[in-house]
């Protein structure tokens, strides 16, 4: 009884753990997209005034 309890604690624990790390992952991704975009955005002005 006490070694179910404690196996569906852990399950518990470890999805919690899963989708705090997904979490983490899917943030970090997006800040990494926005960042690739500002950086690609800042390149192109430049070429287009260096161009131009």
């Amino acid at each position: 009884m006490i070694y179910s309890i404690i196996l569906i604690l852990n399950s518990v624990l470890a999805s919690d753990l899963l989708s705090d790390i997904s979490l983490i992952i899917f943030k970090s991704h997006s800040l990494l997209k926005s960042i690739t975009t500002m950086v690609y955005m800042t390149i192109n002005i430049q070429s287009d005034t260096l161009t131009s």
